[in-house]
């Protein structure tokens, strides 16, 4: 039995998706069951939603049956440069929901280089300091995003989050509650390191 709470984690690069089933602890987490998919042309191929579907529903049948239904919410890290995070600091910014999306949209566009409905948009809120609103933001491609939600829900699964490696990295470090250290996530030439 695996209890009541668990986390189940996937990993996706362009040559594999990896998953995880997690159970949090009070002083540390406990790693259930690990599965592996390889595969070339994951995020490229142009038929990448089919790949992907086929490569969770294979992960999935890894997994202990507890986690396979489609109720257990999922998180996916993938590769840092498929997820842009910066912050940017704004004299004003607005009040309105739908005005600071739309301000953080175009701003994101221009340093992506593309038109701001090829992206999708998250942001949050940061310290204030010195007059200006610091803001976190965060986009990838939209088509990736669909691609990928489409395949997670054809194959079963409930993404409820999807980030960069560093992203998953950061509540790692919270969760390992330690005074310092660091992280780095590989994946042949791609890499990410976070320090706490």
């Amino acid at each position: 039995m695996l209890g009541k709470v668990v986390t189940l984690g996937f990993w996706l690069s362009d040559t594999a998706l990896e998953a995880a089933v997690v159970r949090p602890g009070r002083k540390a987490s406990k790693t259930i069951a690990t599965a592996a998919v390889a595969g070339e042309g994951l995020l490229t191929s142009s038929d990448r939603s089919k790949r992907l579907t086929e490569a969770f529903r294979v992960c999935l049948k890894k997994m202990p049956r507890v986690v396979r239904r489609a109720d257990t919410p999922a998180v996916l890290a993938l590769p840092d440069r498929l997820v842009v995070e910066d912050v940017f600091d704004f004299a004003e910014f607005p009040k309105a929901q739908s005005e600071a999306q739309a301000l953080v949209a175009h701003r994101l566009s221009r340093e992506m280089n593309v038109l701001p409905d090829e992206i999708d948009v998250s942001w949050d809120r940061l310290a204030s300091a010195d007059g200006a609103e610091h803001i976190r933001v965060r986009a990838m491609q939209s088509a990736l995003r669909k691609d990928i939600e489409t395949a997670a829900t054809a194959a079963g699964v409930r993404l409820v989050r999807i980030d960069g490696w560093a992203g998953f990295a950061s509540a790692a470090s919270q969760i390992a509650n330690q005074d310092a250290g660091s992280v780095v996530w590989c994946d042949g030439a791609e890499w990410s390191l976070l320090c706490w």
